[in-house]
């Protein structure tokens, strides 16, 4: 098999080629071949130092015309997705980016196929599409799958806006991705070109370094050097099962949970329901308590005026009898009554005092 990624200088200045051949980042494969030392060699480290090497390639790269070849199983929706960014950079920047698939390509291989503005499947060639999985779980409940479940559905998010850049109607992308339970199925050329993911079809002999069946089954198959089990073949030695008791197993368990999950779901919806009629009676009760604040404070200020009205009016009337006083006082005095032509009025000094007004509006 060729190196997995190689930068090829095609034409000095105006054309580099890039080579995609084996899987991309993390090599799950090398789980499931006759070579366990080769799966060992996996590291994050490692694989974080290659695909920071490749993205430091493409970075460097100033040639007017990228070329990708690409003849892979997949590998690292993370990694690819790492590169079909660097790639999509150089494109917005002015190069031009034509990817082509040579053989059988599946999986995170397609995410890097659709960066380009060319997109080229020789006609031999084949695709698989399919939902993102999670190639291992250990010990696991309910509550870790719904968690992987979700992260899983994101991943899926990243890959149909890929397909969807690319020109991918969004029925085909779903069709595509549900097929065979998410586990995907073989396109030809001819489909993968109607659907809009590949823009051209060329001849020329294939490359098959990966058969179908083996990137079908990459997360089936048992090794035999290892005895290394995927996640039935776990749940089967544990519990004493057949694989297919296993699988029944799981399924039951899938089945007794989701009534319960239905059930806690309802729940919450009634709760939040109740929560929002409690809300509105609050709020339909504040608003009537801002009301009845608003009718008193209007109904004080209106007393509050009828009752300085009034004061203005006693003050007035205070301040006449305080002057009609001084007036008998001043009479009584000095004995000096006004001067009438018609009538004199005599009252005596120790007369009431309503005696002694009378007698003067009388003389007045």
């Amino acid at each position: 098999m060729s190196a997995p990624f190689r930068v090829v200088n095609l034409e000095a200045g105006r054309t580099v080629r890039l080579e995609f051949f084996g899987p991309i980042g993390y090599d799950f494969w090398a789980l499931f071949g006759d070579n366990p030392e080769e799966y060992d060699k996996n590291t994050i480290e490692r694989t974080r130092a290659e695909l920071k090497e490749q993205l430091d390639e493409i970075e460097s790269i100033e040639a007017a015309v990228i070329e990708v070849d690409i003849e892979s199983p997949g590998g690292d929706l993370g990694h690819a997705l790492n590169i079909y960014q660097a790639l999509r950079e150089k494109a917005e920047a002015g190069a031009t980016v034509k990817t082509r698939v040579l053989g059988n390509s599946a999986s995170a291989a397609t995410v890097i196929f659709a960066a380009g503005d060319d997109r080229v499947i020789r006609r031999e060639s084949m695709l698989l599409v399919h939902s993102a999985m999670y190639p291992y779980l250990e010990y696991t409940n309910q509550y870790d799958l719904r968690s992987l479940a979700d992260g899983l559905k994101n991943w899926d998010a990243q890959i149909k806006e890929v397909y969807a850049a690319a020109g991918v109607g969004s029925e085909d992308i779903e069709r595509l991705m549900k097929m065979n339970g998410g586990h995907g199925k073989f396109i030809k050329a001819s489909e993968v070109r109607d659907i809009g993911l590949a823009t051209d079809i060329e001849g020329g002999e294939p490359v098959f370094n990966f058969d179908h069946d083996f990137i079908l089954n990459m997360n089936r198959p048992i090794m035999e050097d290892t005895k290394t089990p995927n996640l039935i073949d776990r749940i089967a030695a544990f519990a004493g099962l057949k694989n297919e008791e296993a699988v029944e197993a799981v399924e039951d368990t899938v089945e007794d949970t989701d009534p319960r999950i239905a059930e806690l779901e309802e729940r919450i919806n009634a709760l939040e329901a109740s929560n929002a009629e409690g809300i509105s009676l609050l709020n339909e009760a504040r608003e009537t308590i801002a009301t009845m604040k608003g009718e008193v404070e209007e109904a004080d200020n209106a007393w509050a005026e009828e009752v300085a009205a009034k004061d203005d009016t006693i003050a007035e009337k205070d301040a006449r009898i305080a002057e009609l006083e001084k007036a008998v006082e001043d009479m009584a005095v000095t004995g000096d009554a006004p001067k009438n032509d018609t009538k004199t009025v005599e009252v005596a000094a120790d007369a009431p005092l309503w005696v002694r007004v009378n007698a003067a509006r009388r003389m007045n």
